[in-house]
Parts: structure tokens; sequence; C-alpha cells
């Protein structure tokens, strides 16, 4: 008799709890497809109000909560390691590199690229080259200076997948009219490490929403890019904490570019 009253009990303790995980699992299916449908909603208010963009991501993704830091000595510590005339910014964390001979690279940004994918793997050239990656979006955003020079910007890869979006981790090239290396600067981010385990990020259509529901999204604007990336989120000590975000570009009826961010954790407009 004990015996099958425990055999009852048992059972229905793994029925409570099966019970438990569907109903969690349901509501979860539920929320994410109110978002979704919320989300595609807002994109037609969108619309209407003449934004325009290219119809973006529903699907989301994981990402974590990053530290690094920002201003360490890495860069300075090394930079005697490296050619070329070097400067290092202890306020910013900069080091500035110039070339009394600028470099020959190539003739196109296609050929350009390829040559800078060799240099960075180039220790004597360049600190830690290999864990940056060419940026299409910041490149695609810096204009010639005065004097004809212009910039292709490589961003640090913070995970496998994103890498930051800002001036920290950060390398700019800056070439002649005749494509030739002139200079360049870096910054760097040392000792990164994730602070907790990855959860779900929002998708590329909630970020949107978010900014429009926030009116960060003018009337008669465009939405250039939406990138997913780390941003910079807070600083404790000599530590950055670094946040999944929605980088995003739009373009006013002016012909102006804002560069907006949406925490992709939790839906919040980073300023």
């Amino acid at each position: 008799m004990m015996d099958f009253k425990r055999i009852l009990i048992v059972f229905f303790w793994v029925f409570g709890v099966v019970n438990i995980f569907l109903t969690v699992q349901l509501i979860r299916a539920n929320t994410e497809t109110s978002r979704a449908d919320t989300a595609v909603s807002v994109l037609t208010e969108m619309a209407n109000d003449n934004i325009k963009f290219t119809n973006p991501s529903t699907v989301s993704s994981m990402g974590s909560y990053l530290s690094g830091q920002v201003n360490s000595n890495y860069l300075q510590s090394q930079m005697n390691l490296i050619d070329g005339k070097k400067k290092f910014d202890s306020a910013t964390g900069t080091l500035s590199v110039t070339y009394e001979q600028p470099q020959k690279f190539g003739t196109t940004q296609t050929t350009l690229k390829r040559s800078i994918s060799k240099y960075l793997k180039n220790e004597a050239k360049v600190l830690s080259g290999t864990q940056y990656r060419f940026d299409k979006q910041f490149s695609s955003m810096t204009k010639p200076d005065s004097h004809g020079h212009y910039s292709l910007v490589y961003s640090q890869k913070m995970t496998a997948r994103q890498v930051i979006m800002g001036t920290a981790g950060q390398i700019r090239f800056t070439f002649d009219k005749q494509n030739r290396l002139v200079r360049y600067t870096q910054t760097y981010i040392s000792n990164v490490e994730v602070l907790r385990d990855a959860v779900e990020v929002i998708s590329g259509a909630d970020a949107l929403k978010d900014l429009y529901q926030y009116n960060e999204l003018p009337n008669n604007s465009t939405v250039k890019w939406t990138k997913l990336a780390y941003s910079a989120l807070i600083t404790v000590k000599a530590d950055t904490i670094f946040v999944p975000t929605w980088v995003v570009a739009v373009v006013d009826a002016n012909g102006d570019v804002s560069i907006l961010r949406v925490n992709a954790i939790d839906g919040s407009v980073l300023k």
C-alpha cells in the first residue's frame, strides 16, 4: 500500500513539473508571437509615415553582457614593436602611427582591403590586428578630408559574430588620393570576458519598433542600415560593460545622418 501511495505521489509530482514546464513554454511562445505581431504592425505604421526601410529580420538571436578594459596600457607598452612614427594618447587610449613614406597598397578599395587583411596579420605593422574586421557600415560614413584623404574602418571582434561599434576597439586607416596608406589610429579593448550566460536578444524589426515608439524615427526619413553589434553601456572602475546593441543609421529629410542604438537585451534606447 505504501509503495502504491509513493508511486501516486511521484506521478503527481512529475505531472505537475511537466505541466508547469509546458505552461511556461506556451507563455513564452505566445509572448514571442505577440512581440513579432506587434513589430509587424508598427512597421506598417512606419511605412504610412513615409519612413523608408528594407524589411528587417524578425529572427531573434543570442547575446551576452561582456566586460573589458578600454584605456589599458597594452598599446602603449607594445607600440615600440611596430614600424612607423608612433604617438600614444593616454587620455583616450589611442595609438597613432604615421609614415614619412606613404605605404603602397592598391588602386581600388577591393585591392586595398585585400592588402590590409595581410597587413593586419603582420605584428610588426599592427598590434593584434587579426582581432579586427572590416566595418562596411562605418567605412561608408567616412568622408574625404580637405586633402582628399579618406579612411577605411576596422572594428574589433567582441565575439565570433559581433564587433564593437564605437571609437573604442577601432582601427582607422587613412589613405591619400593615390590610395597610399599615410597613417592609422588604433584603440583596443583588452581582457574581454563574458559576464553571464547568453540570453535571447530582440530582432532588428523589434529594434525599429522600439525606436519608432520612442519617437526616435522622424517622418520622411530613411533607415540606411541596421547592424547587431556591441556598445559600451557603463564603466565601473577600470572595466567597461558592453551590451548587444542594434545600431541603426537614419537619414532625415535634410540628408543628415544619425546613429541610433537600442539595447538588444531589454529594448531600451541608448543615449
